[in-house]
């Protein structure tokens, strides 16, 4: 209407896909709900510049903007190479002011980013390179960041951090703890960051055995240290020391806290067991291995 010629979307992982979205529609005909799934969108969107002031999405460089179903419970991307912004700009000082919570959520976010990408069967040198200075990033300023919000250096490592996942897992996608925290933050509209962490070391338990050495770069670039222990015994170390950060950031300890339900769980695994997310896991989960992590995460 007012025939501007670009989008500058500003804010956490909601907003910058908003402004995606309303990017789309700049060019496309129709509404946003149209171009749900892959590869719909037929023209570029208008320049979209994405300014982040939370650390985890990584939504300012991807090609994805999510989009809630408030009716079907459900969120639902729209997918296209025409999605993604012409620019991102990151600026630490903007995420000073965020409060604690949502610096602990986001920040663990991208830990789950780097996670995935690196332990995903597509993973190879380049992105895996990536996600582990993420992770070591991530190591060394998530605590800081929450509980000295406005330490500059932290909050810059955890920019940084969120950049190198989200170029990792841009081109390898994720794994078993996205595919179960779509449907389910869909559902029960709750925090994204949240409930991917809580989850996140007890789908590692269930993958350890498919890339246990992987396991074990994991917990060295946590700054564990892994002398003299067996190669199974250093792989466990990453699954305790993503357990003590989250610990030491205050995540909650189970999913009740954000009001999952045993007796959704059933139903839900269901629809998680067909995400294309699940294959791409060093090890592959079947409906009822789905079903064990989430009863394990309440």
């Amino acid at each position: 209407k007012e025939g501007c010629e670009g989008v500058i979307a500003v804010g956490g992982g909601s907003p910058l896909d908003a402004g995606k979205a309303v990017g789309v529609l700049a060019t496309n005909p129709g509404s946003a709900s149209d171009y749900l799934g892959n590869d719909k969108v037929k023209i570029p969107c208008a320049p979209v510049i994405g300014v982040p002031t939370t650390a985890g999405t990584s939504a300012e460089i991807t090609d994805v903007a999510v989009l809630s179903d408030r009716t079907k419970k459900a969120k639902i991307g729209v997918r296209s190479a025409y999605v993604s912004p012409r620019i991102a700009l990151l600026d630490p000082a903007l995420t000073l002011g965020l409060p604690p919570a949502p610096t602990r959520d986001s920040g663990l976010d991208t830990l789950t980013h780097a996670v995935e990408s690196y332990l995903n069967i597509n993973s190879w040198e380049t992105s895996g390179a990536l996600s582990l200075k993420a992770i070591e990033l991530v190591g060394q300023h998530l605590r800081t960041a929450v509980h000295n919000g406005k330490d500059i250096e932290a909050r810059d490592g955890m920019l940084m951090a969120s950049l190198l996942a989200g170029i990792a897992f841009h081109n390898t996608k994720l794994c078993l703890v996205h595919a179960i925290t779509g449907p389910m933050g869909g559902f029960y509209n709750a925090p994204h960051g949240a409930i991917n962490a809580i989850i996140l070391p007890h789908a590692m338990r269930f993958m350890l055995p498919g890339a246990v050495s992987k396991y074990v770069d994991i917990a060295v670039a946590l700054g564990e240290s892994v002398e003299g222990l067996s190669e199974r015994e250093a792989a466990e170390k990453a699954v305790s020391a993503i357990e003590q950060l989250s610990r030491d950031v205050g995540l909650p300890k189970g999913l009740s806290v954000y009001g999952v339900k045993a007796d959704d769980l059933p139903a839900l695994a269901e629809t998680i067991a067909a995400s294309f997310m699940v294959s791409l896991s060093p090890r592959v989960a079947k409906k009822e291995d789905i079903l064990e992590v989430c009863k394990a995460s309440l």
